[in-house]
C-alpha cells in the first residue's frame, strides 16, 4: 500500500506559513524593545541616572542577541521544512517550492541581510556601552 503524502505536504506548508508570520512578529517586538531601550539608554527622557542608562544599553545588547538567535532558529526550521516540501513535491507532482525561481541578487537574501542588521545593531549597543555616557 502506497503512503499518501498530501496531508504531510499540507502540514508542511502551514508550518512554513506559521514560521514566516512568527519571524515578522518577532521583528516587530524587537523593534519596539529596541526603540524603548534606546529612549532610556540615550537620555531622550531626561533625568535618568547613569545606572539606568547603562542597564538599558546592556539589555539592548542582550535583547539583540536573543532575537538574532530566535531569528536564526526560525530560519533554520523554515529551511528544513522547505527542503522536505520540495522532496514531497517530487512524489506528488507539485511545483510550489521546487519550482520557485532563485533570486539573482544574493546580497539581499535573508542569509545576508539578517546577520548584517542584527550584527550592526549589536555593534551599535556595544559602542554605546563603551563610548556613550
Amino acid at each position: 500500500m502506497e503512503k499518501d503524502f498530501n496531508p504531510e505536504y499540507v502540514q508542511l506548508c502551514l508550518t512554513i506559513r506559521h514560521y514566516s508570520a512568527l519571524r515578522f512578529a518577532m521583528r516587530t517586538l524587537f523593534l519596539v524593545l529596541f526603540i524603548g531601550l534606546a529612549v532610556i539608554g540615550f537620555e531622550i527622557i531626561p533625568q535618568q541616572s547613569f545606572l539606568v542608562k547603562a542597564t538599558a544599553k546592556v539589555f539592548g545588547f542582550l535583547v539583540t542577541c536573543f532575537f538574532w538567535a530566535c531569528e536564526k532558529n526560525a530560519a533554520r526550521y523554515m529551511s528544513h521544512m522547505q527542503e522536505r516540501a520540495a522532496e514531497l513535491e517530487k512524489l506528488l507532482g507539485y511545483h510550489l517550492w521546487s519550482g520557485m525561481p532563485q533570486s539573482v541578487y544574493w546580497f539581499v537574501g535573508p542569509a545576508v541581510v539578517t546577520p548584517l542588521v542584527y550584527g550592526g545593531i549589536a555593534l551599535f549597543w556595544l559602542y554605546a556601552m563603551v563610548f556613550v555616557r
